[in-house]
């Protein structure tokens, strides 16, 4: 009996605040709602399957009627994946590295099983599932001829089993005791399951905790927001719409209207006066559509105030807490005029920094694994010889945002002048691979060279002239300085001392 009261003391002491005196921010107080939370625990309890099921469903609901998250998706598509991430083998064998390209390239041109998607739209799709389910899985398979490819698996399709032994089991991810997945399940579409081992799965998610098993959706902690926008925007749109009906307002002694009082000419009603007897001519006369109205009656033009921009500016804010969530600002997605000054290169420079961040992290997490699967398979294959240092490799992001091309630019070229950065480093930074591009530019010289000396020219004759780097010279033209004023003498030179 003592044991029980010891451990049902401290439970029921937690359920009601724990009579803390210490901390007021967890002291009961009547002017604060309770927060609503389980006790403290793995995340992998706290992530119950019933949450996880519940925030796809409001999650996607979302996605398909929110034009805000279309906008967030797009962002990150378009700027944090791009054109995708170059491969760059890191071997000291330039003829492997590029045969190993070779090989990319054709497991990019067809990467899914199904081959019905390039490898650009899986990056595209991995970085909206981030954003909306928190997670996508990929199953390491092959194509028919023996290639190799990934199958894609939506979060929905790994769920618990039903099965008796349900030890180790959490949210469709089997843990042994250290805590590292062994086996997924895959629901099928007749509802049976699939088992897959660890080594054959890859598990695209943002890990929030290290005591967690699925990935979570960035957007879910500004899911309430998001909602609370839809119904109060909904609602001002009803509003509106009909306000917009209502174009007049008839006003009378009596506050009821009375047909019989009021003749509208032109939509059958007859004439109040006996003089004008075709309403069609009276219409013709001062065009549009007439009224008589009685001597006690008053008609005015219905002015509406909506919609309120009390509301307009909650929505605002709605937007603001929505997008922090993501770290990207809400004016950069929906209005970027209103960022302005010095504050738009902080605002710009936070913005990237949240597209690199998802750009690593999808190459940390889908394509660095996919390129080590396709090379290890070539090389098991025999198409790619055994290469030390195959498995070291590095990946380009795209282009980086900016807001003054031409200043970065002079910029970049006075640095490579200087010797500060080397072409390589400016060519990646762009998001291009540097060995194409100085192999291009060389092809291209001697091509120029070629067609030059077919034609009894020098390739100087025909190449661009490098202005920046040559000193300008002095304008011949340019007027002597003016002598000094009567009276006044010119400076004398420095002497030594001074």
């Amino acid at each position: 009996m003592p044991g029980i009261l010891s451990n049902l003391l401290p439970r029921i002491k937690g359920f009601f605040g724990g009579g803390s005196q210490n901390y007021e921010s967890v002291r009961i107080s009547p002017a604060r709602v309770r927060v609503q939370h389980t006790a403290p625990g793995d995340l992998t309890q706290e992530q119950t399957p019933a949450d996880q099921r519940e925030l796809l469903r409001v999650m996607r609901a979302m996605e398909k009627n929110s034009p805000f998250i279309a906008a967030l998706i797009n962002a990150h598509q378009t700027y944090a994946v791009g054109d995708g991430f170059r491969y760059q083998p890191l071997t000291k064998n330039p003829s492997w590295n590029s045969a190993a390209k070779e090989q990319v390239e054709l497991f990019h041109a067809r990467p899914e099983i199904t081959g019905r998607y390039t490898w650009n739209q899986l990056l595209r799709m991995s970085a909206r599932a981030i954003l909306v389910d928190g997670e996508l899985f990929f199953i390491r398979t092959r194509h028919k001829d023996g290639a190799p490819c990934l199958q894609v698996v939506e979060a929905h399709k790994v769920v618990q089993p039903d099965i008796t032994n349900q030890r180790g089991w959490v949210n469709g991810i089997k843990f042994d005791r250290q805590g590292r997945p062994t086996t997924y399940a895959v629901q099928q579409d007749d509802g049976s399951f699939a088992y897959y081992g660890a080594a054959s799965i890859i598990h695209l998610y943002d890990p929030e905790r290290t005591t967690g098993a699925r990935g979570i959706s960035r957007i879910q902690v500004a899911l309430n927001c998001l909602r609370d926008k839809r119904e109060i925007m909904e609602a001002e749109r009803l509003a509106v719409k009909e306000f917009s009906r209502r174009t007049f307002v008839l006003k009378s002694r009596s506050g009821e209207f009375d047909p019989s009082d009021a003749d509208f000419f032109g939509s059958g009603g007859k004439a109040r006066k006996a003089q004008v007897t075709n309403p069609e001519d009276v219409s013709r006369a001062f065009g549009g559509l007439s009224m008589a109205i009685g001597a006690d009656e008053e008609l005015q033009a219905f002015e509406t105030t909506r919609p309120n921009l009390n509301v307009l500016a909650m929505s605002e804010a709605l937007e603001r807490e929505i997008a922090n969530a993501t770290g990207i600002s809400s004016d950069f997605l929906l209005n970027p005029t209103k960022i302005g000054g010095p504050v738009v290169r902080m605002e710009l420079a936070k913005v990237e920094r949240q597209f690199s961040a998802m750009g690593r992290l999808l190459i940390d997490g889908l394509e660095r694994k996919a390129t080590q699967y396709v090379i290890a398979d070539r090389i098991t294959a025999g198409v790619l010889p055994a290469q030390d240092g195959w498995e070291k490799m590095a990946f380009n992001q795209p282009r980086r945002l900016s807001i003054d091309v031409g200043r970065e630019s002079l910029a970049t070229v006075r640095e490579l002048e200087a010797g500060i950065r080397n072409l390589q480093d400016i060519i990646e930074e762009g998001g291009d691979d540097a060995e194409a591009q100085i192999i291009a530019r060389l092809d291209f010289k001697a091509w120029c060279k070629q067609v030059a000396e077919e034609r009894g020219l020098t390739y100087e004759d025909i190449s661009m002239p490098t202005v920046l780097s040559q000193p300008q010279p002095a304008d011949p033209a340019a007027p002597s300085p003016l002598p000094p004023f009567a009276g006044q003498e010119s400076d004398p030179e420095p002497s030594p001392a001074d």
